[in-house]
């Protein structure tokens, strides 16, 4: 590996010094022990709460969508070599005020991507979607 090169597992939540990256498979993607949840998981019921939208572009889209939200570490780099040198902290889930996600939305119909507030904002200004269908009985 590269020096200063992410290991594959992503960053454990500990702080590494000297520049070298933490081991593979204590990242992100690492197994949860059983009563220890990722700070992703327990924003799970946060996105599942949000707002409608609607594609600002295309318009035609009001279901299919991605939500994007970055991870941030916090690392020290050596000025002259741009060698990472320490990485004090991360992964941490970005976030507005408030504690709110630092969403970017991508529609995946046309393929625009941007803040969470352009799709909110297109959802209103859209007439209200069609109704649900009469329940398929007999």
């Amino acid at each position: 590996m590269e020096p200063g090169a992410m290991p594959e597992g992503g960053l454990s939540q500990a702080s590494h010094a000297g520049g070298a990256p933490p081991a593979a498979g204590t990242g992100p993607g690492a197994a949860v022990a059983s009563g220890d949840t990722a700070a992703w998981q327990a924003a799970l019921p946060a996105l599942t709460r949000r707002p409608p939208y609607a594609c600002p572009r295309c318009t035609g889209n009001r279901a299919s969508f991605t939500l994007l939200w970055p991870l941030t570490w916090s690392v020290r780099k050596n000025a002259h070599t741009g060698q990472v040198e320490e990485w004090r902290a991360g992964p941490a889930l970005a976030t507005a005020a408030g504690g709110e996600p630092d969403l970017t939305v991508r529609c995946e119909l046309c393929g625009f991507a941007g803040p969470e507030s352009m799709f909110t904002a297109a959802a209103r200004r859209l007439p209200p979607p069609f109704p649900a269908g009469p329940a398929a009985g007999g």
